[in-house]
């Protein structure tokens, strides 16, 4: 997605695709998630609710998601409508995870022009795994503060977690709300956990006319990032 947004942003084409796609569950996938203390050891029942209490481990999942990228002038050549403007991205690799999610994000926002209260909306990575929650939701409380924190979801309770595939769905999601297509399904609401980050209320929908939604994402080797999308209108 940065990649095709760079393209598109400095005039090399007019626009892109950016897609992802999680590979099909099988034995070896299965293995390779057991391997990284993704999945739920001893064949023990998944959890599957990322950032909330009791959670263990990751449910993979398949599917993917494509966006289309271009230039304004291009939409407005072809009196197109958008569905969301991708206003900043950020990323990080650092010895210090949760340092590395900090300055991600942090890079998103300033890129986008954005400070953090304006944030409407926070699409967490949300693996579900103990130690990769935690680091998140530390590098969120550092970032807005205990008493600003945003409502967070994560779309990996409800559609599992898509690899590749992730961060692309949840650029979909987030785009789709953006434009008031869409409404958070209840199913990829946070229960309770970390105290402090706040969740959307079951049924309750997403906030009013949100502005600015930032989504995070981690690569299975570690680097952090970052994508602030914002609304067309």
């Amino acid at each position: 997605l940065v990649e095709a947004a760079d393209s598109v942003r400095s005039g090399r084409s007019d626009g892109a695709l950016a897609g992802g796609v999680a590979e099909a569950i099988s034995p070896f996938g299965l293995a390779r998630w057991h391997l990284l203390a993704g999945q739920a050891p001893g064949g023990e029942k998944a959890d599957g609710c990322p950032l909330a209490d009791g959670r263990h481990d990751t449910v993979p999942g398949e599917g993917g998601a494509v966006l289309s990228l271009e230039r304004a002038s291009s939409t407005v050549a072809r009196n197109g409508q958008p569905l969301a403007l991708l206003a900043g991205w950020g990323e990080c690799a650092a010895a210090d995870p949760a340092a590395a999610c900090l300055q991600a994000m942090s890079a998103a926002l300033e890129m986008g022009g954005c400070p953090p209260g304006a944030v409407d909306l926070l699409f967490a990575h949300g693996d579900g795994t103990p130690a990769g929650d935690r680091i998140e939701a530390e590098a969120i409380r550092r970032l807005f503060g205990p008493a600003a924190i945003p409502p967070v979801i994560s779309s990996k309770n409800g559609c599992g977690h898509l690899g590749a595939g992730a961060p692309l769905l949840d650029a979909a999601l987030a785009a789709g709300l953006l434009a008031g297509q869409l409404e958070p399904p209840v199913a990829a609401v946070t229960r309770p956990g970390f105290g402090d980050l706040p969740a959307l209320a079951a049924g309750g929908g997403s906030p009013d006319r949100p502005r600015f939604v930032l989504i995070n994402g981690r690569g299975d080797d570690g680097p952090w990032f970052s994508i602030l999308l914002a609304a067309a209108r």
